[in-house]
C-alpha cells in the first residue's frame, strides 16, 4: 500500500543520510503495522494482501537489520560493523528466497550481539555477465565487503568466481550443487575460496536413484536435460549407476523434447527432468526454453507417470 511504500522511502532517505534511528523506526513501522493488520479480524481482504507483501519484503528487513547493525556499533564498546555482501535474482522468487534467509540469519546474530553485520544486496538477474560485473566491483581492493553469500545458480556462481578468487573473498552458496567447483578450470577457484551449505549433485542423484528402486524398480527413465553446468553435472551423477534403465536422454532444448510432446507415454514409464535454473547468458545468442519446456514435460504425465524432478525445478 501507500504507507507501506511510504515508509520504505522515508527509511531509505534517513538510512543515507545517517539517521540510523529514524530508518531503524521507519522499517520497523512497516513490518509492525503488516503484523497488526493481519491480526485484525476488520482488517480488509485488500489491506491484508498489502501487509503479506509488506512482510515479505526482504528489503525491509535486510534495510533494518543494517540500521540496527550501525546503532549497536555506535554505542559505547560497540562492536565494529562487518559488511557482506548477499548476490542473487531479486526478480526471482527463489532468489528472494535467498534473500530473506539471509536476512534471518543476520537479524540473529545482530539481537544476540554476536556481529554487528551488515548486508548489502546485489541483483546478478541470473545473468552471466551481470553476475561478472558484480564479483569486479566487490572484488575491489578499496572494497569493504568481507564474504560473498550468493550466487543462486552454479554458471553465475562460476562465472564470479574468477573475480572473488584472486581477491581471496570467501564465498559462500545455498544452492550451486555441482561437484567440484573448486576444481573447475572455468571457474577459477585457484585460492580455493568456495563453500556451500547445501548437498551436492552426487547427494541428489544418489537420493533419486533410490526413490527409483522403492518405487518402480526396472522402470524404464527418460531423462531431459538442458547442456549446461549443473544439469549436465546432475545427469551424469544420475546415470553412474548400473541397475537403472536408462531408454532415452534428451536435450530440453532439442526438437527431440518438442515431438515428446505429441507423444503417448507408456504407463510405467518414468520422466527425470534436470532443467537449469534459467540462467541468462547474454553471449549465448540461442534462447533457450527449457525450463518451460521441462514444466510442459510434466504436465503432458498428467499425473499418471513417476517424475523424478531436480531441485531446479521450482514450480
Amino acid at each position: 500500500s501507500g504507507d507501506y511504500r511510504d515508509w520504505k522511502i522515508a527509511g531509505m532517505e534517513a538510512f543515507r543520510g545517517g539517521q540510523y534511528v529514524d530508518a531503524e523506526k521507519y522499517f520497523f513501522n512497516i513490518r509492525q503495522t503488516a503484523k497488526e493488520v493481519l491480526q485484525n479480524s476488520q482488517s480488509t481482504d485488500q489491506a491484508k494482501e498489502s501487509a503479506k507483501a509488506a512482510l515479505k519484503d526482504f528489503e525491509t528487513l535486510i534495510y533494518r537489520n543494517n540500521a540496527k547493525a550501525y546503532l549497536k556499533a555506535a554505542k559505547p564498546n560497540g562492536k565494529p560493523v562487518r559488511v557482506i555482501a548477499a548476490v542473487s535474482p531479486v526478480g526471482m522468487e527463489e532468489g528472494q528466497h535467498i534473500f530473506f534467509g539471509i536476512a534471518q540469519a543476520q537479524q540473529k546474530v545482530i539481537n544476540a550481539n554476536q556481529v554487528n553485520l551488515v548486508v548489502l544486496i546485489a541483483n546478478d538477474k541470473n545473468k552471466i555477465q551481470q553476475s561478472r560485473q558484480i564479483a569486479r566491483t566487490l572484488s575491489k581492493p578499496e572494497s569493504e565487503v568481507l564474504a560473498i553469500v550468493g550466487h543462486y545458480t552454479t554458471p553465475n556462481t562460476c562465472a564470479a568466481l574468477n573475480h572473488y578468487s584472486p581477491a581471496k573473498l570467501p564465498v559462500i552458496s545455498s544452492t550451486s550443487t555441482v561437484v567440484n567447483i573448486r576444481g573447475l578450470n572455468e571457474c577459477g577457484d585457484t585460492e580455493k575460496v568456495f563453500f556451500r551449505t547445501a548437498s551436492s549433485t552426487q547427494i541428489e542423484a544418489s537420493t533419486l536413484q533410490k526413490a527409483i528402486r522403492m518405487l518402480q524398480p526396472g522402470s524404464k527413465i527418460i531423462v531431459f536435460y538442458k547442456n549446461e553446468q549443473f544439469s549436465k553435472d546432475l545427469m551424469s551423477k544420475f546415470l553412474n549407476s548400473s541397475d537403472i534403465n536408462i531408454a532415452r536422454e534428451i536435450d530440453l532444448d532439442s526438437d527431440q523434447a518438442k515431438q515428446f510432446l505429441q507423444q503417448s507415454l507408456e504407463k510405467d514409464m518414468i520422466l527425470a527432468v534436470f532443467p537449469d535454473g534459467k540462467t541468462v547468458d547474454d553471449d549465448n545468442k540461442n534462447e533457450s526454453n527449457a525450463f518451460q519446456r521441462a514444466i510442459e514435460v510434466v504436465k503432458h504425465t498428467k499425473g499418471n507417470n513417476l517424475v523424478l524432478g531436480a531441485n531446479t525445478l521450482f514450480l
